[in-house]
C-alpha cells in the first residue's frame, strides 16, 4: 500500500474511507476563517460525504432498474433526491446538470400500450354506467325485486317477465 517515498499511510487509509481525507482538510481550512482545524473533523466530514453519496447512488441504481436501465444517469439522480425526504431537504435548491426531467413527467415519457379497439360489448357497459351515474337507469338486485315485478302479483293485469309467457 505504501510506494517508495511514502513514510506514512494516507488519512484516508488509517480512516478506513474511501474519500479524500486530506482534500476534504484543505477545503475546511479555505473555506473557514481560523486559525485551527482539527484533523479529526476532517476525518468526520468525509465520511458523512461518503455516507450521502453511497445513499444518493444507491437511491438512483434502484431508479434505473426500475426504467430497466443499466447506467445511472443524472435524471436518476435527480428522481432519487426527489423520493427521499431527508435527501430532498438537503438537495432542495441543488441543480443538478443534466437532469432537467422533473418527477411527474416521468410517467409521460414511458412509452404508453396502444388503446384496444372497444368491443360492443364495453360500448353498452359504458352507456349503461353512464346512465346510471346520471340517474336515468336504476339496477336493482334480484333480491330487491317484489312479487309484483316477477309476475306474481295478485292482480293477475300480467306485468313483467312471467307475462310473456304462453
Amino acid at each position: 500500500m505504501l510506494g517508495e517515498n511514502m513514510t506514512h499511510p494516507p488519512w484516508s487509509t488509517k480512516a478506513g474511507v474511501v474519500f479524500p481525507v486530506a482534500r476534504v482538510e484543505n477545503g475546511i481550512r479555505a473555506r473557514q476563517p481560523c486559525y485551527r482545524v482539527s484533523p479529526r473533523a476532517a476525518v468526520f466530514l468525509a465520511a458523512v460525504l461518503e455516507y450521502v453519496t453511497a445513499e444518493l447512488l444507491e437511491l438512483a441504481g434502484n431508479t434505473a432498474r426500475c426504467c430497466r436501465r443499466r447506467r445511472v444517469t443524472p435524471s436518476d439522480v435527480l428522481l432519487a433526491s426527489r423520493e427521499d425526504v431527508e435527501l430532498l431537504a438537503l438537495l432542495r435548491g441543488a441543480v443538478i446538470p443534466g437532469a432537467c426531467v422533473p418527477q411527474f413527467l416521468l410517467d409521460a415519457l414511458r412509452p404508453r400500450t396502444p388503446p384496444r379497439k372497444a368491443t360492443l360489448e364495453d360500448r353498452e357497459r359504458r352507456r349503461r354506467e353512464r346512465r346510471m351515474s346520471l340517474g336515468l337507469l336504476v339496477v336493482l338486485p334480484p333480491e330487491a325485486w317484489g312479487a309484483h315485478m316477477m309476475g306474481g302479483g295478485g292482480d293477475g293485469g300480467g306485468s313483467g317477465p312471467a307475462a310473456l309467457q304462453p
